[in-house]
Formats: C-alpha cells, structure tokens, sequence
C-alpha cells in the first residue's frame, strides 16, 4: 500500500482502488506457488550450509528450468497491470522479479558469511570474494521504493550478527573452560547428587 500511495497518482482518487487489488491479486498468486516451492528452497539451504555447492548448483538450475516459464507469465502479467494502470508498484514488481529463484540465491550469500569471517579458515579469501560478487550483483537490482531494506540486506546484517555471536560464544566457553575447568563425576558421585536433590524436594514438600 505505502508504494500505491507514494509513487502513484491514482491513490488521490479512491475510486481506483481497484487497480491496486489488481496488483496485490497477482502478488498473493505468486506467493502461493512460492509457498509451495519452500520445502525445494530449504533444500537447497542445506546444500549451501554443508558445502555442497556442485549439488545445490544444479538443484538451482533444476528449478529454474522447471518454473522458469510460469515465471515469464507472472512478470507478462504484471506488465499488462503495468501498461494498463499507468502504475509500476515497485514493491510487487520486485517480488515477481525474483522468479521464485532470488531466496536461493540470498541462501548462498548467507552460506558464505562465516567462512568468509574466519581468519583462520583456508577458503577465506574464495568465499569472500563470491560473496562480494553476489552482493555486487544485487546492489545493481533496484529494490522498492527505498521505503525500507531490501530483504537480501537484511538477511545479510543477521547472518553477520549471528556468525559474531556465535564466535562469542566459543570465546566464553573457553574462558570459562581455563578459568572453571570441567570435572567429570563418577556415577556414583552422581547418584548421591540425585538424592540429595530427591531430599531437599521432599523437605520443603513438608514444611
């Protein structure tokens, strides 16, 4: 609604709602069918999360064949929508725009965000650079009306966020590993454990 009412003259007259349903039909088609596609999608996110890169390769290539022309008829109708309303809604054409492949492809960058953080790790420099390839590739795809960030930015920032976090956490860990270091029980030092919980519990039962 915010690029109707922003980037369009028609939303003065409230007449023309109409034309805006139209577009928003045509998007909730679209997501229905990408709904159906999610469980291909996870698939893929798999593949990129352990390395398999050859394989999801042609599981994206798979996909594209098998949904590229209903793809194609999705964006000829939102040209149509285009021409006839004398309106582009931005917001609804990037989404169309994706072909169902665009989630993939944010899988990858994702998948590449940790390996690309880690100093120490042999593929650094390869996963940054395809990284930096893939967002480059997306900077040059206009996005909305610049209302808000575009979905690939933000998958980027979180997964950024949750590499840091978790290095933070194995930092943690080891600090309080040198500083408390670990004792493993016997099983009977666990059994008095147990029942001296099982006793605590049941003196506060009765008091």
């Amino acid at each position: 609604y915010r690029d109707y009412n922003s980037t369009t003259t028609q939303s003065d007259r409230g007449e023309m709602l109409y034309s805006l349903l139209d577009f928003l039909r045509l998007r909730s088609r679209y997501d229905r069918v990408s709904w159906n596609l999610r469980p291909v999608v996870w698939a893929h996110e798999l593949l990129v999360r352990n390395g398999q890169n050859e394989a999801a390769r042609m599981w994206r290539r798979a996909l594209r064949e098998r949904v590229g022309e209903q793809a194609d008829k999705y964006l000829a109708e939102l040209a149509q929508l285009q021409k006839k309303y004398a309106m582009r809604m931005p917001t609804v054409a990037d989404r169309l725009n994706e072909r169902f492949i665009k989630p993939m492809t944010i899988d990858r960058m994702r998948a590449l965000v940790k390996p690309a953080m880690q100093t120490d790790s042999d593929h650094r420099e390869a996963s940054f650079e395809m990284l930096e390839s893939l967002t480059n590739s997306l900077t040059r795809e206009p996005s909305g009306v610049g209302l808000d960030l575009p979905p690939w930015l933000e998958a980027l920032e979180e997964e950024v966020e949750h590499a840091r976090g978790a290095d933070i956490e194995v930092e943690i860990d080891e600090l309080l590993g040198a500083i408390i270091p670990s004792r493993p029980l016997t099983l009977a030092e666990v059994d008095d454990q147990l029942e001296r919980i099982a006793t605590l519990v049941n003196h506060k039962r009765r008091s």
